[in-house]
């Protein structure tokens, strides 16, 4: 973050809000950063930190004299649609890079100790 900030800043001298307003597009701009390979489909964001820690697609400070109503439920639904496609995209694209799918010849019993996964489609 501190490389990102002397590129941007340089020997800026700024107020407070405008020092602010550039540590939240910095942090977002580092958060927007994708977790997984991106995808050729256009209607399938890539997992990113900040989809876990807000549901906007802007990584900039948003204009409030920009918003308007439409835009304002437009973002509503998209947040709605996150909200609960995330949790399944989750599991099926990131934890399923960390399992290697394979074929088991032979099973073993379960003992003390083991790591074991349990998951049900219908639980969050």
């Amino acid at each position: 973050m501190k490389d990102l900030l002397k590129r941007v800043l340089g020997q800026a001298h700024l107020l407070y809000e405008e020092m602010v307003t550039i540590l939240g597009d910095c942090e977002a701009l580092i958060n927007y950063r994708p977790l997984t390979c991106v995808s050729e489909s256009e209607h399938l964001v890539p997992i990113s930190p900040s989809s876990f820690l807000q549901d906007i697609k802007e990584w900039s400070t948003p204009d409030i004299d920009a918003i308007d109503h439409k835009s304002l439920n437009r973002r509503i639904k998209c947040r709605q649609n996150l909200q609960t496609d995330l949790p399944k995209r989750f599991r099926n694209e990131y934890l399923g890079v960390l399992v290697q799918r394979t074929k088991c010849r032979d099973t073993r019993k379960l003992a003390v100790g083991d790591i074991v996964l349990v998951s049900a489609d219908n639980f969050k």
